[in-house]
């Protein structure tokens, strides 16, 4: 190709006005014969509703990059009269300079090949493709560049793809800026995936235009501002994350309006007033995690419509009440997280209605009454979690029931009693935390059965006699915490098998002997002297 008189004489692009204006030829000739000019005017003429000429006119834009590429670079020498194909390019060039890709891509992928843009791509071994996808020869459907290193902002253009239905770009630390306001023109779009990346600012309200989208992914980025009620317009979503951002202010009732969405993650913001009713009304609902945030007000009580609903985690806000009885509807509950809260009352014995419950956690509220022996019908429980409570009575007699419990911490309430004979039955036991309690009577020997532990914390509470030489048995145990009892006798049996051990050893009347423990104390108070030997 010729190139035109102003790149001779050393100008740039835009040192003649000819861009847009009409080229002197009454009839376009083909494309290996086209002047600079003539493919200059083409090419702004297909794209002016793309991008704005103005910014066209700034070299340093991926942008201009981007047109300087097709008319003077791209050796494939797109025929300009074909839109598709020279908006695909066009757009695909603008995002590879937007975000590094000429620097900072770790695949290039033969993005701006001679190749056409369907091929600027790779096969994976589980033959989906990675980089540019196209569903016919010709026509970009998605565009899939997770974990590729790209920098830089998100251009807009992306959001013109006529034909895009997926876009997937996570796993990218260094995209930035925010979420162009123009992602409603994509009225294709059915999947969304743009996590882990430092993408700030709000989410645009357009999004709610986007009435094919599935999947909307933008958790772990740095997003601020509120949640658009106009989510709630995209009735066709199955899942949705925003979790893990800066998002403020309330969660919008609009998104009760999902009816067709499986999955709702809002955890690990800013968010604050109440949990919408309407959000446990939600049929196809199975997953609804808002942890992690500043919510006030009870736990939505009217009846709930979660036939669906296998996990419910509002761990962490400032949720008072009780624990509503119409949870017990949701007969597939797996998951049930009501953690670090300012929740009280009583564990409803209606909990055992739960049989596929696997993780309970209850830690740090003001709940009290009694572990109610009904619980023990979970016999698929892996987690049960109590702690900092005002839980009292004794651990129930069935409690052998949890043949699958991986994790029991109930430290820090006034549970008393001895252990039960049937806990001999939690061989699958893995962290044992019954610290700061009333338990008493002699350590069970049997407790050396559960050779999986490798936690197992006993201090501070009423236990006296000798350690049992069963607990040699336990070699998978890492810790063992025995301070604060009325313990005796020599546990230095357990110094090759336990790597971290406390006991109240400390001063020269001792009641443990103990060589190896790091930590030495003397009395049975929690405030009482405790030494790093």
């Amino acid at each position: 190709i010729t190139l035109p008189q102003h790149q001779k004489e050393g100008k740039t692009l835009f040192d003649t006005p000819i861009i847009f204006a009409p080229p002197k030829e009454t009839s376009a000739p083909s494309v290996t014969s086209v002047p600079s000019t003539y493919r200059e005017f083409s090419l702004g003429s297909v794209i002016k509703d793309i991008t704005d000429p103005e910014v066209l006119k700034d070299e340093s834009t991926p942008q201009f990059q981007a047109f300087r590429w097709i008319v003077y670079e791209d050796e494939r020498e797109v025929d300009l009269s074909d839109p598709l194909v020279v908006v695909q390019r066009y757009i695909l060039a603008t995002l590879y300079f937007s975000t590094g890709g000429n620097i900072a891509w770790s695949d290039k992928l033969d993005f701006l090949s001679p190749e056409s843009e369907c091929k600027w791509n790779r096969v994976e071994p589980d033959f989906s493709y990675y980089g540019v996808v196209c569903l016919t020869f010709d026509t970009v459907s998605g565009i899939s560049l997770d974990s590729n290193n790209l920098t830089g902002p998100l251009p807009e253009e992306v959001f013109s793809l006529p034909n895009l239905k997926h876009l997937s770009l996570s796993n990218n630390a260094g995209l930035s800026g925010t979420i162009p306001t123009r992602i409603g023109e994509a009225n294709s779009l059915e999947t969304f995936f743009l996590r882990y990346t430092k993408l700030s600012g709000s989410i645009p309200s357009s999004i709610g235009l986007l009435g094919k989208l599935t999947y909307l992914i933008l958790s772990v980025n740095a997003l601020t501002g509120s949640i658009p009620s106009s989510i709630g317009d995209m009735l066709a979503l199955q899942a949705l994350s925003l979790a893990a951002n800066n998002l403020t202010n309330h969660i919008p009732s609009s998104l009760g309006k999902l009816v067709q969405l499986t999955e709702l993650y809002l955890n690990h913001n800013s968010l604050s007033g109440i949990i919408p009713p309407n959000l446990t009304k939600m049929d196809n609902l199975q997953v609804l995690n808002v942890a992690f945030n500043d919510l006030t007000g009870p736990i939505p009580s009217e009846a709930w419509s979660c036939q669906n609903l296998r996990s419910f985690n509002v761990g962490e806000n400032l949720m008072t009440g009780s624990i509503p009885n119409a949870i017990f509807a949701c007969s597939h509950l797996e998951y049930l997280d009501f953690a670090n809260n300012a929740l009280e009352g009583t564990l409803p014995s209606e909990v055992s209605s739960l049989l596929g419950m696997k993780h309970l956690h209850l830690n740090h509220n003001s709940f009290t009454g009694t572990i109610p022996p009904q619980i023990t019908a979970l016999s698929d429980l892996r987690a049960l979690g109590g702690a900092w409570n005002q839980f009292s009575g004794s651990l129930p007699a069935q409690i052998g029931n949890f043949v699958n419990l991986k994790i029991l911490f109930f430290f820090n309430n006034s549970l008393m009693g001895t252990i039960p004979e049937s806990f001999s039955k939690l061989t699958k036991l893995e962290q044992i935390d019954m610290a700061l309690n009333q338990f008493s009577g002699r350590l069970p020997s049997f407790l050396g059965k559960l050779s999986l532990l490798f936690d197992l914390r006993l201090e501070y509470n009423r236990f006296f006699g000798t350690v049992p030489q069963t607990f040699d048995n336990l070699k998978s145990l890492y810790r063992l915490g025995l301070q604060g009892n009325k313990l005796t006798g020599d546990v230095s049996f357990l110094c090759d098998t336990v790597t971290v051990m406390w006991a109240n050893c400390l001063g020269p009347n001792t009641e443990i002997n103990c060589t190896c423990c790091q930590i030495c104390c003397r009395g049975n108070a929690l405030n009482d002297n405790c030494e790093y030997t």
